[in-house]
């Protein structure tokens, strides 16, 4: 979409050159109507010498003898002429008047054709000229002073804009972003004017304006600060247009959780999310949580009055996820939890995962794994004592696409590892076989180690070496996400035991970080 908005040096240029005419038109219509009036009494002046030329010649010219008759005369009788000089002058007095007559007439005939076709247009150029220069004068002054402003602007621009990159920095620092939960395009929002819904993508102190830009489709004030306004604006994601109506408040955490198709993943967030919604008196965990926007209300409500009658939520549709989002409070702080559920399927091959740009900046990944699907357990257990429903896809196939995107989408440490914590968890600690490794979870969680040897125990050895050779930050855990045989037990509610751990873990990782 084209920026309609104008920057402030073309404004100021345009609000010069529309200044200018205005003033240049009320200055020619005050020049235009002097210029008249002179041009009135020019043209009256000149009529009257034509209508007349006779009356105005010998006008000039008696006006010419008598001044030169009466220099004669006054010199005649103050003496200064001598007394052979007086008899030529006396004898001399009609001869000198009747050359004067001749010299008077000459000169009033070319004095009259100086006045009657030079002198108006000499008058009418300089009367011009007069009444030209103040407008000049003005004109200039007018523009130098414009210019003025401009620069005046110009410096104004440096010290917004250094605290515009106060306020970017600020938001970094406290990992403050506008991610979409949609396509998990991070970066600065659009930012929708209120008035015509013009979208605009640069919103900040510069050129376009200090403290508001001008909309440039409805002429609306758009503050360009959020401590200005701009935080009321209503914002959308500058990668597919969905709405951000949570974002940029509150530090962000995104989580991914991963895992092979019928691992128990869709179970372990669904358990997770009712746990953190329960408040931290119920999970004793110190988080609680409520749901962020009405669209996550809205698809989560379904799956809740499920869990609370006994029944399994359905399983997560292929295709990149939206991020759920949760309001997480946690030791006095706020924060925006964004929780990633695919499809096991997703994870199947690194084509699939690729698709999955969420991975670039999630601050930890919780990997799911179905400890039937673990081949040592598998093979030593009979067909009736190993689930029905249990993940396909091999560990190994899960972790290589994944080691292989974290590494495409992003920059290792000098080591090549990558300070990027990873949670594993052994799912469906409830059944018997996992009990008889790592305890009854529900008198409580074992610890990483313990978690670790028994995965090594069931032949998931090669993919925890894997792991570990590419992720700095790898802890173990085990949960019941269910409490219990999704199809026992009645209609009685799910419990869940240990889904907290990993998510609290990787939020204090990052916090240490």
């Amino acid at each position: 979409m084209a920026d309609r908005r104008e920057l402030f040096p073309a404004r100021a240029y345009r609000t010069f050159r529309e200044g200018g005419s205005a003033a240049l038109e009320w200055a020619m219509d005050r020049y235009r109507g002097a210029w008249w009036v002179i041009d009135e009494m020019r043209e009256g002046a000149t009529e009257w010498m034509a209508d007349s030329p006779g009356c105005m010649i010998g006008g000039l010219a008696l006006l010419l003898w008598g001044s030169m008759m009466a220099l004669y005369v006054q010199n005649l009788l103050t003496g200064q002429l001598g007394d052979e000089a007086v008899q030529i002058a006396v004898g001399g007095l009609l001869a000198g008047t009747i050359m004067s007559l001749l010299i008077a007439s000459v000169l009033a005939a070319l004095i009259y054709l100086v006045l009657r076709f030079i002198v108006p247009w000499v008058i009418s150029a300089v009367i011009a000229a007069l009444l030209f220069l103040p407008i000049l004068i003005g004109c200039v002054l007018y523009g130098v002073g414009l210019a003025g402003l401009t620069m005046v602007e110009l410096l104004l621009v440096v010290p917004l804009v250094l605290l515009w990159l106060t306020q970017l920095w600020y938001l970094a620092y406290w990992h403050i972003f506008y991610t979409c939960p949609h396509c998990s395009h991070r970066g600065q929002p659009l930012h929708v004017c209120p008035v015509c819904g013009e979208q605009y993508a640069h919103l900040w102190p510069s050129l376009y304006g200090h403290f508001f830009h001008i909309c440039g489709r409805c002429e609306t004030k758009l503050p360009t600060l959020d401590w200005l306004g701009r935080s009321k604006l209503e914002r959308r994601c500058a990668g597919c247009g969905h709405r951000l109506d949570v974002q940029g408040r509150d530090p962000e955490r995104l989580v991914a959780i991963v895992g092979a198709g019928s691992s128990g993943k869709t179970c372990y967030v669904m358990m997770l999310v009712r746990e953190l919604l329960a408040g931290e008196q119920s999970n004793r965990s110190g988080m609680s949580a409520e749901i962020a926007t009405d669209e996550d209300r809205a698809d989560w409500e379904p799956d809740a009055a499920a869990l609370d009658r006994g029944a399994v939520p359905a399983k997560t549709q292929e295709g990149v996820p939206r991020g759920f989002m949760l309001r997480l409070s946690r030791n006095g702080r706020r924060e925006l939890v964004y929780l990633y559920d695919a499809a096991g399927e997703e994870y199947d091959s690194i084509r699939a995962f690729a698709r999955h740009r969420q991975i670039e900046y999630v601050d930890g990944i919780i990997l799911i794994v179905d400890p039937f699907a673990l081949p040592n357990l598998r093979h030593s257990l009979d067909e009736d004592e190993v689930p029905a429903h249990g993940a396909v896809t091999p560990l190994e196939e899960i972790v290589d696409s994944a080691i292989n995107v974290i590494s495409l989408l992003r920059r290792p440490s000098a080591d090549g590892r990558h300070d990027l914590p990873l949670a594993v968890v052994v799912s469906k600690g409830d059944t018997e076989p996992v009990r008889a490794v790592l305890g009854d979870i529900a008198n409580g969680v074992p610890d990483s180690d313990r978690c670790r040897r028994a995965l090594e125990q069931w032949g998931a050895g090669p993919s925890l070496q894997t792991i570990e050779t590419y992720l700095r930050s790898v802890r173990y855990f085990a949960c019941s996400a269910l409490g219990r045989e999704a199809d026992g037990d009645g209609d009685a509610p799910f419990e869940a035991t240990g889904v907290l751990e990993p998510l609290r873990w990787i939020l204090e990782h990052r916090g240490r970080a």
